[in-house]
């Protein structure tokens, strides 16, 4: 299973990235929500997406319901530095967890650990 990281913030690219090497996971990195949808379409053994709610073509809501169109049993983390309180009014439906930046590392951690197979 391989892990799809999206975000616009090449810091957050490269701290998951880090992360995902010391694990041994393969993964992918995309900076727009056009381009992770590439990715997937291509990719077909991607099991995870941390996905940022602010992409500089879409944000995370929108193109979760695409990433879901394309593989329903993908795992989608949300990415974001917004209160979840912004999202009370909002379709989660295609998220499967809430993450808020700054993160702890040890949380990703052991959603990564939890899918390494």
């Amino acid at each position: 299973m391989k892990v799809l990281i999206v975000d616009d913030e090449k810091y957050i690219r490269e701290l998951f990235s880090d992360i995902l090497e010391m694990q041994g996971i393969e993964f992918e990195t995309a900076k727009t929500g056009t381009e992770s949808l590439k990715i997937l379409e291509e990719e077909k053994d991607i099991g995870i997406v941390f996905l940022d709610y602010s992409l500089p073509d879409t944000n995370g809501l929108e193109i979760s319901k695409k990433i879901k169109n394309i593989n329903k049993d993908i795992k989608i983390f949300l990415l974001t530095g917004w209160n979840k309180d912004k999202f009370k009014n909002k379709d989660l439906s295609n998220i499967d967890e809430f993450i808020s930046k700054p993160f702890d590392i040890n949380k990703i951690n052991r959603i990564f650990e939890g899918y390494n197979g």
